[in-house]
């Protein structure tokens, strides 16, 4: 029997499909605000519309439920303290599979510091929130939390369809859905998606900044003690982390939000998680990545 999962995934599959063509039929278009407008037509508005057509309410499935103060303090220091994991991650990708962000985006410095935040930090946390925080995790509502979020991790790493983004985003979609499962609220996981691509565009528009100075001082790989201090600084970061969740989960717990969200362990679906859409959606991330890595190497990236 075809479930809930199987629906899931295959939406998936088609939102990468549409993500494809779409991204095809953009070549043809000048750099600009077009290049902002295909990821609200090719992925919010499919989001959208699958809610719309699947009769389901847009205020239970994307989860638009009020965030409280405490959380959104807590999700901003969550943001910050997961840092140095993640630049520990991306550097370790770099070094592996190299940064083709730059292939992939183009040049941040040719745009407006608002142009860039609308662009790379505002435009994601919406659409791919609405998406995979939203459609793609309530598909998964009926599974175990840790089954549901690593999914969830794992499919906005392959979303990103390249090798590179994949390292990290996989960690960050998976805290990601995590804090959208204890508050109940996708606001939680647009302010942290948001703020975590806004901390790129300024490291890369204001190279003199302070925390662009800081994260270069930091986490340089030049010597073995500098090595070690990323290591420190990332197990640091993972704890501090993990704390911070901890505490989002008890909060949200007393005031009943999560008890009222999670599903009871004896209605948990043993519905089959990897099938056909899945494993084709994998396949695509797979040839994707390949092409990029080709289309880097002949762009002298690699």
């Amino acid at each position: 029997m075809r479930g809930k999962v199987y629906e899931t995934n295959l939406f998936f599959l088609l939102v990468i499909i549409i993500t494809i063509i779409g991204s095809l039929i953009l070549e043809f278009f000048p750099e600009g605000m077009a290049q902002e407008l295909f990821q609200y037509i090719c992925i919010l508005i499919p989001a959208l519309l699958y809610v719309y057509l699947k009769r389901k309410s847009f205020k239970e499935t994307l989860k638009l439920n009020f965030i409280s103060i405490k959380n959104i303090i807590l999700v901003v220091f969550l943001t910050f303290a997961i840092q140095p994991f993640i630049v520990l991650v991306g550097t370790v990708a770099d070094i592996i599979f190299k940064n083709q962000c730059e292939l992939l985006f183009g040049d941040l410095g040719n745009y407006s510091i608002w142009f860039a935040l609308f662009g790379t930090a505002l435009t994601p946390s919406i659409c791919e929130e609405v998406l995979l925080r939203g459609v793609i995790l309530d598909g998964y509502k009926g599974m175990s939390i840790k089954k549901a979020v690593i999914m969830n991790g794992f499919l906005f790493g392959i979303f990103h369809m390249n090798l590179f983004q994949f390292s990290y985003t996989f960690f960050i979609g998976i805290i990601l859905a995590l804090i959208v499962y204890y508050t109940n609220s996708i606001y939680a996981s647009i302010i942290m998606h948001f703020l975590n691509n806004a901390l790129s565009v300024i490291v890369t528009k204001f190279p003199n900044s302070f925390y662009a100075r800081l994260e270069d001082n930091l986490y340089r790989t030049e010597t073995i003690t500098q090595v070690v201090l990323m290591v420190v600084l990332a197990l640091i970061s993972i704890i501090v982390s993990y704390l911070i969740i901890k505490v989002i989960a008890r909060t949200n717990n007393n005031e009943g939000v999560y008890t009222r969200y999670v599903v009871s362990n004896d209605l948990i679906v043993k519905e089959k998680v990897f099938n056909w859409p899945l494993v084709v959606s994998f396949i695509i991330f797979l040839l994707m990545s390949l092409l990029i890595a080709v289309a880097a190497s002949l762009n002298g990236l690699m």
